[in-house]
């Protein structure tokens, strides 16, 4: 094994900072070893940890490593830890364990054990929230143009998280703003109700009511709107999903309406929106089709797969 690679990471936080730190991680691996990665993603309310392990230990025929992205770690008992701290003693050659959690306690005894047999990252610690603003003022340099302090928080806050989904909407606001020097907050507000024209969430609609067909068709023209930008598209429709699926995290939690706004950051008139919308999907869904964009963002910028087929194959899915 690499020295610069460890055999178990613990990525802790918010669902799209894990999967951008677990593409770190899996390009870092796709470095190191020449040839196919085996990765899949494991959900422990459906397999036993000890049944993790046991493929761990092997390399399956034809690849040269094998990733498991590890999920629902509330299953981790006592035992499965003390299974874990003694694979660890001897790990398996090109056998990689990525644990990810929304919210796990410093001291639980996982953090601890990790800590020191392999890497853990708290993600919302190490996230700078200057980060979105610095790319959204640099940008607008290279094109001539600055913004109000105003517009600037509103952009940040609305797509900060999703840096594909900002820098295609700055892209669109760039050629919207036209010979104005200047993007504030009116700009922003007109541009947005512009945007929603077709956009991502009639396709999240189509596929919350398993139209399939109406679906494909929203698909199509959001690409040619987008002149094929694929993964500025996967970008978006992550970042609507990942709304959903927190929404339907919090709602089972038993939390008010006005904390999914505040954690969802949402305005008081597209709460009941996004609770219509939100009404057909279980949990599980949005989990299954967050990791199907996951798993074709990085097949696109790998050069694994063409995008626009990909997507359609996604959706197909995703409506079934």
């Amino acid at each position: 094994m690499s020295a610069s690679l460890r055999p178990a990471y613990l990525l802790i936080g918010d669902a799209f900072l894990a999967g951008e730190k677990f593409k770190q991680i899996q390009t870092q691996i796709d470095k190191t070893y020449s040839g196919d990665i085996a990765c899949q993603t494991v959900h422990l309310t459906d397999a036993p940890f000890e049944n993790v392990l046991q493929q761990a230990r092997t390399l399956p025929f034809l690849v040269s490593a094998q990733m498991f992205r590890i999920q629902d770690l509330h299953k981790m008992n006592k035992e499965s830890v003390e299974m874990l701290s003694a694979y660890l003693e001897a790990p398996t050659e090109r056998s990689f364990l990525v644990f990810q959690d929304l919210e796990i306690k410093k001291n639980d005894a996982l953090v601890k054990l990790l800590q020191k047999r392999g890497d853990v990252y708290f993600l919302e610690e190490e996230k700078s929230p200057n980060e979105a603003v610095r790319y959204i003022r640099e940008k607008l340099k290279s094109f001539g143009k600055t913004i109000t302090p105003g517009a600037l928080t509103r952009l940040q806050q609305d797509y900060g998280e999703v840096p594909s989904f900002l820098d295609s909407v700055l892209d669109r606001l760039i050629a919207y703003a036209g010979k104005a020097s200047t993007i504030d907050e009116t700009m922003v507000d007109i541009f947005q109700e512009q945007f929603k024209a077709v956009n991502v969430f009639q396709l999240t609609d189509a596929i919350a009511s398993r139209q399939t067909g109406a679906a494909l068709a929203l698909l199509k023209q959001l690409l040619e709107e987008g002149d094929g930008q694929t993964v500025a598209l996967i970008g978006l429709l992550h970042w609507q999903i990942r709304r959903l699926w927190l929404a339907k995290v919090l709602l089972e939690e038993g939390e008010p309406e006005s904390t999914i706004m505040r954690k969802c950051k949402m305005s008081p008139r597209q709460v009941p929106f996004l609770m219509r919308q939100l009404k057909p999907f279980s949990r599980e869904r949005l989990e299954r089709a967050l990791e199907g964009l996951f798993q074709i963002d990085w097949k696109i910028k790998s050069g694994r797969t063409d995008g626009e087929v990909a997507l359609e194959s996604w959706l197909v899915e995703a409506t079934a």
